[in-house]
């Protein structure tokens, strides 16, 4: 652990509901950083007067330089439809889900995929152009890499088998990454942003094949995702 004090706060000058912190020390991008307010000792109060309510070790997320926003890559899944986030073929478990490009439940913008996959199915997509060539975004080896979404899950299945999502890129793919997207303590009915780190072993164009497990889950997993992320990391030295 890096202890780091806040110093000092002020209100941003071009949106009052921001408040701006002083550090003590330098944070990195990849960093694990967790926020705590004492609501009893403070008075910090939203726009239409409202004391805010005590803050307890909230994960602080990074507003990171997103590769695929400067990319043919419907990262955010707004000008793409069902056509173009295809299954890729894997056979068995992996067949079993249904995504629709959706606007009932966005994190921002305007739509989101919404996906089920089945009591004991799983998923493999991959997002590809009209032609079906494979949509890409390149990255620079050798480097690491944060890989995120945004996911809001309406149901987890039965509690007892927590379904495992991972992101595969190609090529150059490593299929030992570490790290499901859902966890185990996961909140449902939440928009939470969750990620990964990626070595890239090197200089490419890659594209992502997107794996969903929940074969040994005895009901449907059902979530919504948006505003998938990839930034390289500032690792801390």
């Amino acid at each position: 652990e890096y202890p780091v004090n806040v110093t000092g706060f002020s209100l941003d000058p071009e949106a009052n509901n921001i408040v701006l912190l002083e550090l003590d020390a330098e944070i990195y991008n990849s960093d694990l950083i967790t926020l705590s307010y004492e609501a009893d000792n403070g008075n910090l109060r939203t726009l239409d007067g409202v004391l805010a309510t005590s803050i307890l070790d909230e994960q602080v997320v990074f507003e990171k330089d997103n590769i695929l926003a400067s990319t043919s890559f419907d990262f955010g899944f707004e000008n793409s439809t069902n056509d173009n986030w295809k299954y890729l073929w894997w056979g068995g478990v992996w067949e079993k889900y249904n995504l629709n490009v959706s606007e009932e439940n966005i994190y921002q913008g305007k739509k989101s995929a919404y996906i089920e996959m089945e009591a004991g199915g799983g998923m493999i997509m991959g997002h590809k152009d009209a032609s079906n060539a494979e949509v890409t975004f390149p990255l620079e080896g050798v480097g690491t890499y944060e890989v995120g979404a945004w996911i809001y899950v309406e149901t987890i299945g039965d509690g007892a088998s927590i379904p495992d999502l991972r992101f595969y890129w190609s090529p150059n793919t490593d299929w030992g990454i570490g790290g499901s997207f859902f966890e185990n303590d996961w909140p449902v009915g939440k928009w939470v942003y969750s990620s990964t780190q990626i070595k890239a072993a090197a200089s490419d164009n890659y594209n992502f094949m997107i794996r969903g497990h929940n074969e040994f889950n005895s009901q449907e997993c059902k979530f919504y995702m948006d505003d998938i992320t990839v930034a390289k990391l500032d690792l801390r030295p």
